[in-house]
């Protein structure tokens, strides 16, 4: 299963916090979702899953009109983690605006991995889990990787827009791939 960052907003540009804010993408994060999809080519995927915030939405689109799908279906578990007063702060002066990183209404950590490896979960049982593309976040996406890298040594770093992660759903584990796909920045 390979997870796709969405690609670049005028938010991610600003450094500013997004979470469920419904931010489109701007011309890069458009080129960014067709870079990504000419490194997903070449395999064959039986699907394209995607957040249905329309910066996921768009970006998956691109995607399967690249890989010759015709459609995207959406998963509503796959939206960004909710980050309550912090959306739309700069990530810059976020220390300063929370301080102790007490931040109301963000969506427990916990709660994101667990609501997040459920969707991943349901979607390797729909769909050969080799085959799919799945489309979301940022957040969502370190979260899982991180998770799912926890009995390795290695440990992701944070995903760029437009980057693609390499997991398998084994038993209901998630397992990170050892070689992440190479991502844009």
């Amino acid at each position: 299963m390979r997870l796709v960052r969405h690609g670049q907003t005028d938010w991610n540009a600003q450094g500013l916090i997004q979470g469920r804010q419904d931010i489109p993408l701007n011309d890069v994060g458009r080129e960014q979702a067709s870079e990504a999809a000419g490194r997903l080519v070449g395999l064959r995927y039986s699907a394209v899953v995607s957040s249905p915030l329309s910066r996921a939405a768009e970006t998956a689109r691109i995607i399967a009109a690249e890989l010759g799908l015709a459609s995207v279906e959406f998963e509503a578990d796959l939206v960004e983690q909710e980050l309550g007063a912090a959306e739309g702060t700069p990530w810059a002066e976020l220390a300063e605006a929370f301080p102790g990183g007490a931040i109301p209404g963000i969506e427990p950590h916990a709660r994101l991995i667990e609501r997040a490896a459920a969707a991943l979960e349901r979607i390797g049982r729909l769909h050969d889990p080799g085959n799919v593309v799945v489309v979301s976040h940022g957040a969502l996406i370190n979260a899982i990787t991180a998770h799912a890298a926890r009995t390795r040594d290695q440990r992701p770093g944070p995903v760029a827009n437009g980057s693609i992660s390499e997991i398998e759903v084994l038993d209901g584990r998630i397992e990170l791939v050892p070689e992440l796909i190479a991502g844009s920045s």
